[in-house]
């Protein structure tokens, strides 16, 4: 486990753990491109997850983004829908 390892904590200036909670989405961006959005929907997406929405407006400010979630929570989309 990397809290072991002393060399990566020396490293570490805070660690962190938040509980579990409920998911929250939000409905597309009203500037997402409607193709975009229908083909997401034809994949059974029909809303973003917050921090989904969070990241996608942020590289539409031009800021840098850093995504750390769990497995299988849509990461992908993060990066895919803005370049699409």
């Amino acid at each position: 486990m990397l809290r072991r390892n002393r060399d990566f904590m020396s490293q570490v200036v805070a660690w962190e753990r938040f509980p579990q909670r409920d998911a929250s989405s939000l409905p597309f961006p009203a500037d997402m491109a409607p193709a975009l959005s229908q083909a997401l929907q034809r994949r059974g997406i029909s809303r973003l997850y917050t921090h989904q929405d969070a990241a996608i407006s942020a590289v539409a400010n031009r800021d840098d983004v850093v995504v750390a979630t769990a497995t299988a929570s849509g990461k992908s989309l993060c990066y895919t829908i803005p370049v699409l």
